[in-house]
This record gives structure tokens, C-alpha cells and sequence, in this order.
């Protein structure tokens, strides 16, 4: 089921801790951020997010269904964070923040040319 979390500056968050898709819990006509992890760890860097640019709306997108990302080949970890980035800018996303290390690392490149015109934030 999907859970609500209500962080600071009114901002509505949703994530999902079982193997459904994510989905947005506040339609707003702004553009939102997104951010994503193969898990919920990305939580983390949210928060930090928020504390920077509390008024953005956001949509976390945490990847419990293909959790771990370590264990992938990375051929099968381009697709998946392939994926979620379409869902993300289908949704509406101005900028996408990848909060997965193993994401980072193999896909945050590929990711930067292929969807050029978007801003990608990784570490």
C-alpha cells in the first residue's frame, strides 16, 4: 500500500514499501523534482534536499521491486533507471536526482546523454 509522509514545508511525499509503482499523492501544475533509490535509503538525501529547496514539490521514486541494484549487470541496471527516469519526466520533473550510489555510478552518464536537455544530480 502506498504510505504518506508529510515533510517540512508542506510538501507531500509518497513512497512505497512494497513491489507497486510509485505514484504522486499531490497534483500540482509545478514542475516537480525527482528523486530516486533502488531502495529507501534515498530518503536520506531527500531530507537534505528539502533543507536547501523546501518549496519544490517533489516525487520520490524508491525502486523496492529490483532492490538490490548491486547484484544487476549493468546492461539491466541502464534499463531500470531508464525507466524510472521516463516515469519521472512523464510526471512532470524539471530535474531528477539519482540517491542510489550503484545508479550513480553505472548509469548517471548514459543517463546525462541520452535526456540531455534534463538536469541529473548524482553522487
Amino acid at each position: 500500500k502506498m504510505k504518506e509522509k508529510k515533510v517540512p514545508s508542506e510538501v507531500y511525499v509518497s513512497y512505497l514499501d512494497s513491489n507497486e509503482q510509485a505514484q504522486t499523492v499531490k497534483k500540482s501544475p509545478r514542475e516537480n523534482v525527482g528523486v530516486f533509490d533502488s531502495g529507501i535509503g534515498g530518503v536520506t538525501v531527500l531530507k537534505e534536499i528539502l533543507k536547501i529547496l523546501p518549496n519544490e514539490n517533489y516525487i520520490y521514486y524508491s525502486d523496492s521491486k529490483n532492490n538490490p541494484y548491486g547484484d544487476k549487470t549493468d546492461k539491466k541496471i541502464l534499463e531500470i533507471c531508464d525507466n524510472i527516469v521516463q516515469y519521472l519526466l512523464k510526471r512532470n520533473c524539471k530535474a531528477i536526482v539519482i540517491a542510489c550510489n550503484t545508479a550513480s555510478a553505472k548509469a548517471a552518464s548514459y543517463l546525462r546523454k541520452k535526456y540531455m536537455r534534463n538536469p541529473f544530480c548524482s553522487n
